[in-house]
């Protein structure tokens, strides 16, 4: 009965009818078809059942195969073409992007940020203002100018942040390139500095540098070997051009870096420590906290939050801008605090007494009120 259901169904498809009446015997089969609604017959087919079912079974196996395996193909081959012309777009931008990287100038603008924005690292800021009045030009002692600076310090001390504010305060041309473009040959160093002497007095500022300025044993760097050789052609035609690096693994850079005389200023950033890093959350919060919570929140948070870096506590503050927004508050509570302390999992709240420590906020809220009262 199967096979003739799947007949019937073949010859519907294949002759536009609209349904087919089977009258059967023990020695034959025969079918006749009707084409219209005035119930007019006409006999197809009419043989043994071996003899019909010879002529049935090769259309039925095509049939088969080509829903089995040419339909799913056909259908990919359809979403592929419809996907052609994005393809086609994207590649051509991203080729467009990659000649721009290659051949197109490497001059930008440093991020909006000043020393005044940077909180913790006076010293440092002292050590190179120096710089700032040279590059200004309040003065014509270029000599006293080094050729390269490291600045040293661990992941997220906010080496390259100084290095952007470093870059505004000095109003000079700024290329900050990625080491791994250098390596990958997206960048040419030689191109890079022709561009940076043609814009002196400028820095270059090369980040990552710790993934082509690696330390090896045999094998020469062609990269640090061209690197070295055109901070050598700036000092010798007396173009203003610093170059500074910013490792976050000075202990596996090439000794050939280290060696060349041209990086002799450094620098080291550490992590804020407690004063800094109540500056740095009443900075980040000063637009959300109460005037009568400011001082509490920032003693309290700068306390709590040993080892955080800079990256570490402007995501803190974030976290507490979204507890207070979920509450449909505009200001942040000591609660947000509390909640985003957990939310970034630092280790010194893990054994903090929550109770207490909403109490010692109690009370240096007291006294700074009591205070202001006499």
């Amino acid at each position: 009965m199967k096979l003739y259901n799947e007949f019937v169904g073949v010859i519907i498809d294949n002759f536009n009818i609209m349904h087919v009446p089977f009258l059967q015997n023990p020695t034959s089969t025969s079918f006749r078809c009707c084409c219209s609604k005035e119930e007019t017959f006409v006999e197809i087919i009419t043989g043994s059942d071996k003899g019909a079912w010879k002529q049935f079974v090769p259309n039925l196996q095509t049939q088969f195969i080509w829903m089995l395996f040419f339909r799913p193909i056909m259908g990919v081959l359809s979403a592929i073409s419809k996907l052609i012309p994005t393809c086609i777009y994207v590649s051509f931008i991203l080729y467009v992007d990659k000649l721009k990287l290659r051949y197109g100038s490497k001059k930008e603008k440093p991020m909006n940020i000043s020393f005044a924005d940077l909180l913790g690292v006076d010293a440092t800021i002292r050590k190179f203002r120096y710089m700032i009045t040279i590059l200004k030009g309040k003065t014509v002692e270029n000599r006293l100018l080094p050729t390269g600076i490291i600045f040293y310090g661990p992941p997220g001390a906010g080496k390259h942040t100084f290095v952007h504010a470093l870059a505004r305060e000095t109003n000079v041309s700024f290329f900050p390139v990625s080491a791994l473009d250098i390596k990958r040959g997206d960048v040419r160093i030689e191109k890079l500095f022709d561009e940076a002497r043609a814009c002196s007095p400028s820095i270059v500022y090369i980040r990552y540098v710790d993934t082509f300025a690696k330390r090896r044993d045999c094998e020469s760097n062609p990269a640090l070997v061209q690197l070295l050789t055109e901070m050598e052609k700036c000092k010798d035609n007396g173009s203003v051009v610093i170059v500074m690096i910013a490792p976050d693994y000075p202990e596996n850079l090439d000794p050939i870096l280290l060696d060349s005389y041209m990086f002799l200023d450094e620098a080291h950033l550490s992590y804020p420590d407690e004063d800094s890093r109540r500056k740095i959350i009443g900075l980040h919060l000063k637009r959300v906290l109460r005037e009568e919570d400011k001082e509490a929140i920032c003693d309290i948070v700068a306390s709590l939050t040993p080892g955080l870096n800079w990256r570490e506590l402007r995501t803190f503050a974030t976290i507490c801008y979204m507890y207070a927004a979920s509450r449909g508050d505009a200001y942040v509570t000591m609660d947000d605090v509390f909640q985003a302390l957990e939310k970034i999992n630092n280790n010194a709240f893990s054994n903090l007494d929550k109770p207490m420590a909403q109490e010692s906020m109690r009370r240096r809220v007291e006294s700074i009120a009591f205070g202001s009262q006499k």
